[in-house]
């Protein structure tokens, strides 16, 4: 994935980095800007980047699969091999 500009939203005091994931034409998951966000925030799933990152080491090694469904829909990690184990974390909002 490219890499963004750093995006930060507040929660009760505190600040935290937010990673903005989009699709590409051609399908592949890439890193959208702020600016692109706000301008089509349908079209893009925003979530808690230090809590991404979390869920993705709890996945461990191998394959992980994200699965979303739309921009305030839940997003689901979870190891190809293995459907027991998933983490799942709430989207952000523009």
């Amino acid at each position: 994935m490219s890499s963004a500009p750093e995006v930060r939203r507040e929660h009760d005091g505190s600040t935290y980095p937010v990673s903005i994931l989009a699709l590409s034409p051609d399908g592949e998951l890439r890193l959208a800007g702020e600016s692109e966000w706000t301008a089509d925030d349908a079209a893009h799933l925003a979530v808690n980047r230090e809590f991404l990152l979390q869920a993705a080491d709890a996945g461990g090694p191998g394959q992980l699969l994200l699965e979303l469904d739309g921009p305030v829909q839940p997003l689901t990690i979870r190891a190809a091999d293995d459907e027991s184990r998933f983490s799942l974390l709430m989207p952000v909002r523009a």
